[in-house]
């Protein structure tokens, strides 16, 4: 009875959700640096807003954790320390206070992808520097957080 409670748990693991752990500054305040996060990776959608799991275009043994900003075949830009989703400001209380998005020239985010940015802007590489990514290197989606270093949840 134990090994099959054990092999199930594994199962579910293996195919259903991913313990990942943050690091770095760039998703302060929404997560610190040494926070395990629960990542679900049979997400079948994201929307924005979104907390996502994945593997870094340019470094394919990086994970990086960062939020939905736009969806595949919006048009986004950021102008004036706002996004814009079309013609709709997007508002972002998640982002730490003081950091902007900076300057987006327009641009439409291609089909099966992704535009994600860091909560903490200045501390942030993210698709501002690597374009948009591609769902396939999308691991999941952040589900829950399980510890955080400075004693929240």
């Amino acid at each position: 009875m134990v090994a099959g409670v054990v092999a199930g748990l594994t199962l579910c693991h293996v195919l259903l959700f991913q313990v990942c752990v943050v690091s770095g500054a760039s998703m302060r305040p929404t997560l610190a640096a040494g926070q395990r996060v629960l990542v679900f990776k049979q997400a079948s959608t994201y929307e924005r807003g979104d907390l996502v799991v994945f593997i870094h275009p340019d470094s394919p043994d990086d994970l990086l954790v960062k939020r939905v900003l736009a969806l595949p075949g919006e048009q986004l830009e950021g102008h004036g320390g706002k996004l814009y989703v079309g013609p709709f400001v997007i508002a972002e209380p998640y982002a730490l206070a003081g950091t902007t998005l900076g300057d987006l020239a327009p641009a439409t985010v291609p089909a099966d992808h992704y535009y994600l940015v860091g909560d903490n802007r200045a501390e942030s590489i993210d698709s501002r520097a690597f374009g948009a990514v591609d769902r396939r290197l999308v691991v999941g989606k952040v589900v829950l957080s399980l510890w955080s270093p400075e004693g929240g949840m």
